[in-house]
């Protein structure tokens, strides 16, 4: 419920900004901007947005903040175009300002927690900490000279393999993560995660072959030491 209601929130700001945007255009003082007032709002508006999308872009791979930039920013140049009393129009461009980098913000924070993606392809963090043991058991040099030798399958933290590499002695317990749309997905860009407690398996066979197929199975976790 409360997750639910943290969506719902960001839903209503991001509408608020273009919607305040319009009840002031049809009500408050307006003008027909001059061609120079023109460019000069879609140049100013357009140079902001890229700013966002530069700083934003590729911040996380669970997603990237893009309508919450884009509506204020077109919602700016609605004010600087068409608001004639320059304290409105002035006051109203910068509340856009303040709610591009808010809704980016809070869309950013929400897909960094354990609840919310922004990506829905991204497989999750334990993929790639399970891909990154593949590549160690396959490149380093101790598993080129293992590479024929035969392992069981099972859990890869209580495999005969733990005492062969350093790196397998403090594995992570992973988590991985099942995919939810909302009703506002596909106008937010966020999507409810579930958390899955999982394991390494390792699926038996010769580590050479095995080690490409090293997987995650959900598993319940340890409770943590105290």
């Amino acid at each position: 419920m409360v997750l639910d209601l943290a969506g719902n929130i960001h839903v209503v700001l991001l509408l608020l900004v273009p919607v305040t945007t319009l009840v002031a255009c049809l009500t408050r003082p307006r003008r027909m901007p001059s061609l120079k007032r023109f460019t000069f709002s879609l140049l100013g508006s357009a140079l902001l947005m890229a700013v966002m999308f530069i700083f934003s872009h590729h911040m996380t791979l669970e997603g990237n903040a893009v309508i919450q930039w884009v509506l204020p920013g077109i919602s700016l140049f609605l004010c600087l175009c068409f608001l004639k009393v320059d304290r409105e129009r002035r006051t109203a461009a910068a509340l856009c300002v303040v709610m591009m980098l808010l809704l980016s913000q809070q869309f950013d924070n929400m897909v960094r927690g354990p609840f919310w993606t922004g990506n829905p392809d991204f497989p999750g963090m334990a993929k790639v900490k399970t891909n990154s043991l593949m590549q160690k058991l396959e490149i380093s040099e101790e598993a080129k000279s293992m590479a024929g030798e035969t392992f069981p399958e099972g859990w890869l933290r209580e495999s005969p393999l733990v005492e062969r590499f350093d790196f397998l002695d403090d594995l992570d317990w992973p988590v991985g993560q099942e995919i939810q749309p909302v009703w506002h997905s596909s106008f937010t860009g966020l999507y409810r995660t579930r958390p899955i407690e999982q394991d390494y398996w390792y699926p038996g066979g010769p580590l050479g072959d095995a080690a490409e197929r090293l997987d995650l199975k959900d598993r319940a976790h340890p409770p943590p030491e105290n």
